[in-house]
């Protein structure tokens, strides 16, 4: 065979070697972005998590000292009515209403007591 007549079919095949070399790059750049959009996902989600644990920590420790005073200034039973309001919110219509009064005394005790 001369060399004129594979010339073509060498360049064919360089042309589909290089063709099939940026196809599998940009396939590999595709996914190196989508792994790195997963890897912010997660790095956010963790974040997100975290506040919502030091949220909910913050939350009850803020719950616990409100309890404390509450038994401090109203003594065991209004102490023990006010977790129960905030820990297990009331259903009835009755209830909802004893809660929000309580919640309203205990709003203004701690008006009223500025060092608590």
């Amino acid at each position: 065979m001369p060399f004129g007549k594979d010339t073509g079919t060498v360049k064919n095949m360089i042309g589909i070697i290089v063709l099939i070399a940026v196809v599998v790059g940009l396939w590999a750049l595709v996914e190196s972005k989508k792994q790195s959009e997963r890897d912010v996902e997660r790095a956010w989600q963790k974040v997100q998590d975290d506040a919502d644990r030091i949220n909910a920590s913050n939350k009850k420790a803020a719950l616990e000292k409100t309890i404390e005073f509450v038994r401090l200034k109203f003594g065991d039973s209004e102490a023990n009515r006010y977790k129960l309001c905030e820990t297990y919110p009331p259903k009835l219509k009755k209830h909802q209403l004893e809660c929000k009064a309580l919640e309203r005394k205990v709003d203004r005790a701690l008006a009223d007591t500025p060092e608590w």
